[in-house]
């Protein structure tokens, strides 16, 4: 079984720093409860939200993907 890494772990893997679900969603311009509610829906953020923040903090976004189980290499 595999387990998949969060996007929050890889974030601060990449940045150095601990990123918290709020600075997230504030980045995304969403509240906390939806930035929430996407990701349990698939069990991990949507595509499009991986990919935003992974602009967002100067990170390449299939990387981002990929670590978040979103696409396989």
């Amino acid at each position: 079984m595999s387990h998949t890494k969060s996007l929050e772990e890889f974030l601060e893997r990449v940045t150095g720093r601990k990123i918290t679900q709020t600075e997230l969603a504030e980045t995304l311009d969403i509240s906390r409860r939806t930035w929430l509610n996407r990701r349990m829906r698939l069990g991990r953020p949507e595509s499009d939200d991986i990919i935003a923040l992974a602009r967002h903090y100067w990170c390449n976004p299939v990387a981002a993907l990929m670590y978040c189980g979103a696409i396989k290499p």
